[in-house]
């Protein structure tokens, strides 16, 4: 549908977990077919894992026990704990005793290096490279870290591991966890799972977070499109919201959508396929896609300097109060400035202009829509 509209796509994620519980093993033919389909329709194919292990995934957590592949109890034995694993039981909810693999022992990254190489060997061109801050009080690592230390410690200890067996692979790591020094390691991070609403946990929240994470260090950022989460009482997801949250995807590092969510009780969420939405996502898209070089521009900058492509406006100018206090608008890159509408009903919003020469977007910039979809320069005078 997204094809037929003439609407961009590059990935899909089948969210196959091979970790913790190897929910893979049975499906290797049905795996290897959906892979060479989403490759021969030139898109990249992600999948899913994290650092823990079942103690029901045989033989590999026996393996791995023995080895001293996983962190440790007390006792020396594992360290096991009761987590969500996703994927089996009522509604995809399942419970289950599992381990973590322990980063900073001799055995661990092999181990882990294993389920790696199985994902690589199906094609996969990346990973959602989940979870990692469920870490035990009383786990030990082999390094001597134990309680707090250790279970801050370890999304950077999780996620440069696996920086380190993947290094100089083309592929892509989306994390959610972190803590100092994670940052170095990770390819993309994105902002858990948001609420289906305009107000907190929702869009807006979306918005704060991308600003705090670029100020702690985090360029590449994308939220899930939509949001995830409808509990309860939480709102639906609307039409209005789906479209707001989309214009806010193609002024963010990463734009990313999910189809389903997690909805108690279950609902039809709009889609970006849609006849009402597809145009929207077909505007921004392009938007985002024509931006490539910018972002790429954008990103060697900020390897270079730490500063962020989605940027507090405080960032470039300390000294400005005003853009000290403006928490929903950003810059974007050196040149572009980002002010989504993150309210229901919203038609306009003011808008702070930092210091500097700026241009209309909506002037600036002229979309062919009944052409290419491209985004053309236009004359506009300055604001």
């Amino acid at each position: 549908k997204l094809r037929a509209a003439d609407a961009p796509v590059s990935a899909a994620e089948t969210q196959l977990r091979y970790l913790p519980c190897g929910l893979d093993r049975g499906l290797e033919d049905y795996e290897r077919t959906r892979v060479a389909f989403y490759h021969a329709q030139g898109l990249a194919v992600l999948t899913y894992v994290n650092p823990m292990l079942c103690a029901s995934y045989e033989p590999r957590f026996s393996a791995a026990r023995s080895a001293g592949a996983l962190l440790r109890a007390p006792d020396g034995s594992p360290s096991v704990f009761n987590s969500f694993v996703g994927g089996t039981g009522p509604a995809g909810f399942s419970i289950q005793p599992v381990g973590e693999y322990d980063f900073t022992s001799r055995s661990g990254p092999p181990a882990y290096g294993d389920v790696v190489a199985r994902m690589l060997a199906f094609g996969h061109d990346g990973w959602m490279e989940d979870f990692g801050e469920y870490t035990a009080l009383d786990a030990r690592s082999a390094d001597g870290r134990t309680g707090t230390a250790l279970h801050n410690r370890y999304p950077t200890l999780y996620h440069c591991g696996v920086d380190r067996l993947t290094a100089g692979r083309p592929i892509v790591r989306f994390q959610r966890s972190g803590w100092t020094g994670a940052a170095r390691c990770a390819d993309v991070v994105w902002g858990g799972d948001p609420a289906t609403a305009f107000g907190f946990d929702g869009l807006s929240s979306a918005v704060t977070q991308a600003l705090s994470m670029g100020l702690s260090g985090v360029s590449r950022w994308g939220s899930d499109i939509g949001g995830y989460d409808t509990l309860g009482t939480d709102p639906k997801l609307t039409p209005e919201l789906l479209q707001r949250w989309i214009e806010f995807g193609a002024v963010s590092a990463v734009m990313r959508m999910k189809k389903s969510g997690l909805a108690i009780p279950a609902y039809a969420r709009p889609q970006v396929w849609d006849p009402e939405n597809v145009g929207v996502w077909r505007r921004y898209a392009k938007l985002h896609t024509q931006l490539y070089p910018y972002l790429l521009a954008a990103d060697a900058q900020y390897r270079r300097t730490g500063l962020p492509l989605m940027r507090a406006l405080v960032l470039d100018d300390p000294s400005d109060a005003r853009a000290a206090a403006a928490g929903d608008e950003y810059r974007f890159g050196n040149d572009l400035l980002a002010a989504p509408v993150v309210t229901a009903g919203a038609r306009s919003r003011a808008v702070y202009l930092p210091r500097g020469a700026w241009l209309d977007g909506r002037t600036a910039l002229r979309y062919d829509g009944t052409g290419d979809g491209a985004y053309h320069a236009a004359a506009a005078a300055p604001l």
